[in-house]
């Protein structure tokens, strides 16, 4: 019996050993990693021909393997940038290869951005996005951005006092402060886009003062730009999705400012109807915390305490009104100027009202321009910061 054990865990630890190993292994050497793509539609570009092909223009940034040596001198360079243009994206990664003389890596991509002028144009934004979701290396989980300078530009500039590490791994939301409203990864456009006729939220980004500025979105309809959207508005669609946990808004409250956290946000539809036009009721639910506060001395009750029910109650209340009021402002901006639901309530239709949205799907995009669309909002402090 022992016997036969020990012949067992030999045939075992032979399988094992012939069949693990890094067999399609390649040395870092052997490839160049990217760590940032820009995307541009290159400026000589214009109607297809033989004479005129290169449409894109396209930037690759490269880490300098040399400087995480410890022989790398002082003024050894961070990193490589590349530009090089061609008529398809498979063009310009050819002669990209043939630049680099390996294989290019795309599977450490920590961000991907894309001009304005390319959103604009139709066929080269949905060629664009067809290479990159065909592509395997590239991850899900990769931010993509949008600028209304040109991508190149913004990956060429140089921020003072800031390392390549912490430059481009912006998908790490807590080192960088970026809130999650502003976080867009390939894996939240590709299925919003291929389900939504082509609509989608893609963040802003660009330069400022030798800095980076991250703020607002790109509005983006069957495949096209649209406009811009500044950050609370932004913030507010987020709100709408369901989709702005760890998010932040302000109130002014008695002249002082309370700065709300939020720790928890669910946004559902409790009423749907279609009676010659859509109506929908929703509701916000969220809770989070009063982070600061300075308290005027009146406002220390006769107790001596500070912070009481009644103060918190009248600070959901203010913060309720607030939201709501900026809600119906975005809602009613959307519906007028791009007349598409960017908020996800055809999703929730699909799913909890089939019936009415049977009878509307067939011309959702014109119904929902006119839709009455009620949202109410219930908020709750959880918890205070100290006071002084």
């Amino acid at each position: 019996m022992i016997r036969r054990s020990n012949h067992a865990l030999w045939a075992l630890l032979l399988v094992v050993f012939c069949t693990t190993g890094c067999w399609d292994k390649r040395e870092i050497d052997d490839q160049q990693f990217v760590i940032a793509l820009g995307i541009d539609k290159n400026k000589n570009a214009g109607q297809k021909s033989e004479n005129n092909p290169e449409r894109y223009r396209i930037t690759y940034v490269t880490p300098s393997l040399s400087k995480a040596t410890k022989d790398a001198g002082e003024d050894a360079s961070e990193r490589f940038i590349q530009v090089l243009t061609g008529e398809t994206i498979t063009g310009v990664t050819k002669k990209a290869i043939a630049y680099y003389l390996v294989p290019l890596s795309y599977e450490h991509v920590k961000v991907i951005i894309v001009g304005q002028e390319l959103a604009e144009d139709k066929e080269l934004f949905k060629e664009t996005l067809d290479y990159l979701s065909r592509n395997p290396e590239f991850s899900r989980a990769i931010p993509i951005f949008i600028t209304s300078q040109t991508a190149e530009g913004v990956l060429n500039t140089k921020i003072e006092g800031d390392s390549l590490r912490s430059r481009w791994i912006i998908r790490d939301r807590v080192s960088t402060g970026i809130p999650d409203e502003l976080i867009v990864d390939l894996g939240q456009i590709f299925p919003e886009m291929s389900q939504h006729e082509g609509t989608t939220l893609i963040t802003r980004i660009g330069t400022e003062e030798k800095s980076f500025k991250v703020s607002g979105a790109a509005v983006i309809s069957e495949y096209l730009f649209q406009d811009w959207l500044d950050s609370q508005e932004v913030k507010m669609i987020t709100w709408l999705r369901g989709k702005n946990s760890k998010g932040y808004i302000s109130l002014l409250y008695k002249d002082v400012y309370v700065p709300y956290e939020v720790s928890n946000l669910s946004c559902k539809i409790t009423s749907a109807s279609f009676k010659n036009h859509l109506t929908i009721e929703a509701e916000i639910h969220t809770e989070g915390d009063v982070a600061e506060y300075i308290l005027p001395s009146l406002q220390v009750d006769q107790k001596g305490e500070i912070i009481t029910e009644k103060w918190i109650e009248d600070v959901e209340k203010e913060l309720e009104k607030k939201i709501e009021n900026d809600l119906v402002d975005i809602i009613k901006k959307i519906q007028r100027e791009y007349k598409t639901d960017i908020f996800g309530f055809d999703d929730k239709l699909k799913l909890k009202y089939p019936g009415v949205w049977k009878e509307i799907k067939d011309d959702y995009k014109e119904i929902f321009s006119q839709a009455q669309i009620k949202v109410k909002v219930d908020l709750s402090i959880r918890r205070i910061g100290m006071t002084f």
